[in-house]
């Protein structure tokens, strides 16, 4: 049997006048292990080698201003409601990023790189999804450290201990104080219910793609439709501050929403995977330059 598992002392250590903030770290290293692996699906798909690292200098950011806008919008009465401070919807260190946003917006921002690169986003998109899931599955390792995202109070064994958190004058703060040893509560770890999720959502996409060679943006639409499927029981479950429509969260929604919309483009979407050919005229066109260099031109005299 496992035991209740305490949660870390803090989440930001100061390395001199600078802070080294576990959230930030794990959102950094989930962003560099799905651009190495990304690159290698793509590649292994006949993608132009360096193409998911130039897609990415405009997803990721696109996908870091998505995640705080969904955040702020949706827990909008603690930035701009009755004391509270609207300068903190900046403070994207303190925490906050709405999946959702950031899928959404980072689409965009992937969307415009694919038509510079001229490669079809629904292929791009099925090399990255498993590599984007496996980088939320590692970026949940980063609420753990925030004491965030936690379920209701559990008895159960693996329950996760809440500590009290405070700063350097002696006042509550959950993200950015130490640990007093004063437990609060014992709850649900929410977080690490939705990594395993995940991951096992990561074995299924890849286990899929490499049987049914799904091409077309089927592939996303199924990474899309797991993660939501396991955000739905997740979201029921959780217990921390969320912003409620009719008494229930909203995420709860909005997970439901995206999950149908999901399986209509899973169903309707085109069958088969494009070929290697349509994955972008820039490498068959880098090919044919390379090829007609190489190609010995008969001198004029001689023809």
């Amino acid at each position: 049997m496992l035991a209740s598992f305490p949660s870390p002392p803090r989440g930001v250590w100061q390395l001199g006048p600078f802070p080294l903030r576990a959230y930030a770290v794990f959102i950094i290293v989930g962003i560099v292990v799905a651009i190495w692996w990304g690159e290698r699906r793509w590649t292994a798909r006949g993608g132009q080698p360096g193409t998911v690292v130039d897609i990415a200098l405009w997803a990721v950011p696109f996908g870091v201003v998505g995640g705080r806008l969904y955040h702020v919008a949706t827990d909008w009465p603690t930035y701009f409601g009755a004391g509270g401070h609207p300068v903190q919807a900046l403070r994207i260190w303190d925490g906050g990023l709405g999946i959702w946003g950031a899928v959404a917006l980072g689409g965009v921002g992937a969307w415009i790189a694919c038509r510079r690169h001229r490669i079809p986003l629904p292929a791009f998109a099925d090399a990255i999804a498993p590599a984007i899931l496996l980088a939320q599955a590692i970026g949940r390792l980063g609420n753990y450290f925030n004491q965030e995202l936690y379920g209701r109070d559990t008895g159960l064994p693996w329950g996760l201990i809440i500590y009290r958190r405070v700063d350097v004058h002696g006042a509550q703060d959950n993200i950015n104080g130490v640990s007093t040893g004063a437990v609060e509560r014992i709850v649900h770890p929410t977080f690490l219910y939705e990594m395993l999720w995940n991951l096992l959502v990561v074995a299924v996409l890849v286990a899929v793609d490499r049987r049914q060679r799904l091409g077309h943006g089927r592939l996303f639409a199924l990474y899309v439709a797991g993660y939501c499927l396991g955000r739905f029981g997740v979201e029921l479950m959780r217990a921390d501050h969320a912003t409620h429509v009719g008494g229930i969260r909203i995420n709860t929604f909005t997970s439901a929403i995206v999950f149908v919309l999901a399986i209509a483009y899973l169903v309707w979407a085109p069958k088969g995977r494009e070929t290697a050919d349509e994955l972008g005229p820039a490498l068959q066109e880098s090919e044919q330059a390379a090829n007609g260099a190489n190609v010995e031109r008969p001198h004029p005299g001689l023809r």
